[in-house]
């Protein structure tokens, strides 16, 4: 399994942002996680991990609606991008 993992391969930067966001929503620093929500969401990342830290990054700015309805897209094209 690890065989298949390249570690030579670049990290996506949605993922480090949307964890940076995460950490700076609990650390109550509301307007840079913003900026970086904005940046992350902006990129229409599809990317499972990033979906679920951006989820708990809004749901900690009391944003539990706007969430769902800045996700939903995000989780419309993930279902069409899988092969049938």
């Amino acid at each position: 399994m690890l065989g298949s993992f390249s570690w030579r391969q670049p990290l996506k930067p949605s993922l480090p942002q949307a964890l940076k966001a995460l950490a700076l929503v609990r650390s109550q620093k509301v307007e840079e996680s913003l900026v970086l929500c904005d940046e992350v969401l902006e990129s229409k990342p599809t990317n499972e991990a990033v979906l679920t830290a951006m989820m708990h990054v809004l749901r900690g700015l009391g944003r539990r609606a706007f969430s769902y309805i800045r996700q939903l897209p995000l989780y419309e094209e993930c279902f069409f991008q899988i092969p049938t």
